[in-house]
């Protein structure tokens, strides 16, 4: 079956399972902490940056445990929190379909990778910002009721349910997709119409390239 895929495409899925195993363990080497801890404390701040008064704070305890809390909220109240690899995990799915992809180590696709790194990290700040604002805007009975207006509680609720059961596990193919894979599979058949309309000399010496 491998043999009668395109070549470029049988290299990215005989490259596949070993830029997986890369991701996994860069991630588990300490990737996760690093990334999370990151994505923790911006989302903290965009967090204080905008809601009004500035109150919520949130701990990064280990790769698997992050709470947040509300200062205005008294020393019994309960703290919240959640499993970060649940919100930050799909980073190895990305890192391990562009380590698979033809060329990945090329100026122009590690531009283009480090640029869908940044998007992704992105994406992981607004999820952590959509799980806390929804644990106050929904979870909380009368307060959430009084402090958040219907609109405001059905727009957080939406958009973490959204990242939960789609745009997470979507997010890293469609980086990919667009920003890697096909910009990859452009240069290789550019190239390879560059050589069959050069001249026979020339094309004999792009072939030993």
């Amino acid at each position: 079956m491998l043999s009668r895929l395109d070549p470029s495409a049988r290299r990215l899925v005989l490259r596949l399972p070993l830029a997986a195993a890369g991701a996994l363990l860069l991630w588990f080497l300490g990737l996760a902490s690093v990334w999370g801890e990151s994505v923790v404390a911006v989302s903290e701040t965009v967090i204080r940056a905008v809601e009004r008064p500035s109150a919520t704070f949130i701990e990064w305890q280990s790769t698997r445990v992050v709470i947040f809390r509300r200062s205005d909220f008294g020393s019994r109240s309960g703290r919240p929190g959640f499993d970060p690899a649940s919100i930050t995990a799909n980073l190895a799915l990305l890192l391990a379909l562009w380590g698979a992809t033809p060329g990945a180590a090329s100026g122009r696709l590690v531009r283009r990778g480090l640029g869908c790194v940044a998007a992704l990290f992105a994406s992981h700040v607004l999820h952590v910002v959509l799980t806390v604002e929804a644990t106050w805007a929904t979870r909380l009975g009368a307060w959430s009721e009084w402090h958040y207006p219907r609109w405001e509680r059905e727009v957080f609720a939406t958009g973490r349910y959204f990242f939960d059961i789609v745009l997470k596990y979507a997010l890293p193919f469609a980086l990919w997709g667009f920003f890697l894979l096909i910009p990859a599979f452009r240069a290789r058949e550019q190239a390879a119409e560059e050589v069959e309309s050069a001249p026979p000399s020339t094309r004999k010496r792009k072939k030993k390239r």
